[in-house]
């Protein structure tokens, strides 16, 4: 996956990752609710994801481990 793709972009591709794991597609759910769903779920991870590094980051500044 290219640095240069959308955040939308990188959730698709995600979930459909996800489903195809579990033995399913992101294309078998064409259904906007449910497709909606899935990619609000892979979203929140993804924010949730994104929130514990800058976390980490802010952390390890703080403690003087970073910018030294």
């Amino acid at each position: 996956m290219a640095d240069s793709e959308t955040i939308p972009a990188r959730v698709e591709h995600h979930a459909d990752a996800i489903l195809r794991a579990a033995g399913s597609g992101l294309r078998h759910y064409s259904m906007d609710g449910t497709r909606r769903a899935i990619l609000s779920a892979v979203m929140d991870c993804y924010e949730e994801a994104y929130r514990a590094g800058a976390d980490r980051v802010l952390a390890s500044y703080r403690a003087g481990e970073v910018g030294k």
